[in-house]
C-alpha cells in the first residue's frame, strides 16, 4: 500500500471505528431480542406438560424435545466414572462434573457404548464439594451397569466443554458413541430454568466492542485534531518573516546623552516691539 493510501486510511480511521461500534451495537441488540424471544418461549412452555421420558438409545431431537428445547431421558449411570472438566465460558472459569449415559437396557458383559454426556457445570471458585449423591436425581430404577435415573433439562453443552470432555473419556478407554447426546439438566427445576431469563454472552461482549470502538474512534479524533493543531502552529512559526531591528527612539534607549543644547539657545528672545498704525504706514517700529 502506498503512502497515499495509507494516510487515506488513517484518516477515515475515526469514521471506520465509529462503523464498526454501529455495526457491533446492532448485533447487540438483534441479539437481544433474539434472547428475548426465546425466555417468553420458555416462560410460555411452564404452561404445557414437561416432555415425556425416553430411552436415550431411542432419543430423536426432532420428536422427543418439548416447545422450550427440553427434553427428558432415561439412561444408566456409571456413578464411578465421573470426571471433573475446567474450561472458561467467556471470561468466566467454569468447572463441570460430567458423568456417561448408557442405554438403560446395557448389561455388564461386554464394555458398554456411551450414548451420551451429562453435564453438571458450575464456577470454578465453588468450594462445595459436586458429589454424586448430591448432583444426581433419586435412580428410578437399577441396571447391570449402575441406576437408571430420570434426567430434565437442556440438550446441549457449550463446545468448549464437549470437546473437553469427549477428549477426557476417550483418554480413558471409554467407547463412545458416534454421535452423542449432551444434555445439562436443570439445577433447580423445571419451572426455575424456564422462568429464569435466558443468559447471552453474546450481547454482552457486542456491547463491550460497541464500546471500545465508539472510545477508540474519539481518542483518535481528539489525538489527530491535536496533531493537527500542533503542525499548523509550526507552519506559522516557520514561515514568519524575520523581524526587523529598530533602532531606539529615546536616549534612554541609547544607552547615551542627548547633546546639551547651546547656550544662546536657552536665552529668551526679546519681545517683538508694538507696531503702531502710523508706524506701518511708514514702515517703521514705534520705540518704548
Amino acid at each position: 500500500m502506498t503512502s497515499t493510501g495509507l494516510s487515506r486510511l488513517a484518516h477515515a480511521a475515526p469514521r471506520l471505528l465509529q462503523l464498526g461500534a454501529v455495526v457491533a451495537l446492532a448485533g447487540a441488540v438483534a441479539v437481544g431480542y433474539v434472547t428475548a424471544q426465546k425466555t417468553a418461549s420458555n416462560r410460555l412452555a411452564l404452561h404445557a406438560e414437561a416432555p415425556a421420558g425416553v430411552a436415550i438409545q431411542d432419543f430423536d431431537p426432532a420428536r422427543h424435545e418439548g416447545p422450550a428445547g427440553e427434553a427428558t431421558l432415561l439412561a444408566q449411570i456409571d456413578p464411578d466414572a465421573a470426571i471433573a472438566v475446567r474450561y472458561r465460558e467467556g471470561l468466566t472459569r467454569m468447572r463441570a462434573v460430567v458423568y456417561p449415559l448408557l442405554s438403560s437396557r446395557a448389561t455388564g458383559g461386554a464394555e458398554p457404548v456411551v450414548l451420551g454426556l451429562v453435564y453438571y457445570p458450575d464456577r470454578a471458585r465453588t468450594v462445595e464439594p459436586m458429589a454424586a449423591d448430591t448432583l444426581l436425581p433419586e435412580p428410578i430404577g437399577e441396571g447391570a451397569v449402575g441406576p437408571v435415573v430420570r434426567l430434565s433439562g437442556f440438550p446441549g453443552a457449550p463446545d468448549a466443554l464437549q470437546a473437553r470432555a469427549t477428549e477426557a473419556f476417550a483418554a480413558a478407554g471409554f467407547a463412545l458413541a458416534p454421535s452423542q447426546v449432551a444434555l445439562t439438566p436443570f439445577p433447580e427445576g423445571r419451572a426455575a430454568a424456564l422462568e429464569a431469563p435466558v443468559p447471552s454472552h453474546m450481547r454482552t461482549a457486542l456491547f463491550l466492542l460497541a464500546l471500545v470502538l465508539m472510545v477508540s474512534s474519539v481518542v483518535l479524533r481528539h489525538s489527530r485534531a491535536r496533531r493537527t493543531e500542533v503542525r499548523r502552529i509550526n507552519e506559522m512559526v516557520r514561515h514568519q518573516p524575520p523581524r526587523r531591528h529598530r533602532s531606539p527612539r529615546t536616549a534612554r534607549a541609547q544607552n547615551r546623552f542627548a547633546p546639551l543644547a547651546e547656550q544662546e539657545e536657552l536665552l529668551p528672545e526679546p519681545p517683538a516691539a508694538p507696531v503702531t498704525r502710523l508706524g506701518r504706514l511708514r514702515g517703521v517700529h514705534r520705540t518704548s
